[in-house]
């Protein structure tokens, strides 16, 4: 009996040192994996963006000047691609199409040029807008962040599930067995 779980015991050991085989992705999976590379978004960034833009149209910038000023002090994508924008409207583009190709990349993307969009057309204050987006912004973020302190508990409980799995096998299962197999 006492070889048998200790031949259990040795082919478990040996099975889960076994580097798991090493699967090729196809090009749809690996497409996929850099869609969703793409698509995954700082929110914290995107905060900021907005945050600075209120900020400078609240102290009574124009459009264009805030973008401007915004890539002095924010490095992030949405900001570069915002000041290409702006860019390529004083080179004789249109700002609107300009905004709306980058609101194609990203959804969230879509809200803040919205927003640049219809001061740009309708010169209106936008800054009210900009700071309930920007509340809206801080909810999404603090609900990454509970998403992510939810699985923490669940992914903390299962090493420890794992530690108490073969004690439970040795000191439960494997008796009730063997007292099977004596009748």
């Amino acid at each position: 009996m006492l070889t048998i779980i200790s031949a259990t015991l040795i082919s478990i050991s040996i099975y889960l040192s076994k580097p798991l085989p090493y699967l090729k992705p196809t090009k749809q999976i690996a497409n996929r994996k850099l869609f969703k590379k793409e698509e995954k978004l700082n929110v914290q960034e995107i905060r900021e963006v907005v945050e600075l833009l209120s900020l400078a149209l609240y102290s009574g910038m124009t459009v264009p000047m805030a973008i401007r000023n915004l890539n002095q002090f924010c490095e992030s994508n949405l900001a570069k691609q915002l000041l290409s924008a702006v860019n390529s409207q004083s080179l004789g583009a249109n700002l609107n199409q300009e905004l709306q190709v980058i609101s194609a990349k990203n959804k969230y993307w879509k809200l803040i040029t919205s927003q640049l969009q219809i001061s740009w057309e309708q010169g209106a204050s936008i800054t009210d807008n900009l700071i309930e987006l920007n509340e809206f912004f801080i909810d999404l973020e603090r609900a990454q962040i509970l998403k992510k302190v939810k699985s923490a508990g669940v992914r903390s409980v299962i090493p420890l599930g794992l530690c108490f799995l073969p004690a439970f096998m040795l000191v439960v299962v494997i008796p009730l067995i063997a007292g099977l197999i004596q009748f």
